[in-house]
């Protein structure tokens, strides 16, 4: 992680860094992927920037454009959580 320390020494991370250096490989996934489709970022740039060869950047790219196909988004990157508490099973 990216840490700064303030005069409490304790650890604190730079909110901007937390978007921009992602740690978890889905983050760093889902903000390559936001960084060329949003910011119409090109995929050299991008590759770069979050550690990808221009090749596995633009097969990550492929991927995603294929589950935009198959309509399964909403666990590409994001767990839906069921409302309410676990229900009893005895």
């Amino acid at each position: 992680m990216y840490y700064t320390h303030h005069g409490n020494n304790k650890p604190y991370v730079e909110p901007s860094h937390y978007f921009l250096k992602p740690v978890l490989t889905t983050h760093k996934k889902y903000e390559a992927l936001r960084m060329y489709f949003v910011d119409n970022a090109p995929a050299e740039k991008v590759a770069k920037t979050f550690g990808y060869t221009c090749r596995s950047f633009t097969s990550l790219v492929t991927a995603f454009n294929k589950a935009l196909e198959k309509e399964t988004l909403d666990t590409l990157f994001f767990i839906r959580h069921k409302k309410g508490r676990p229900v009893s099973k005895k």
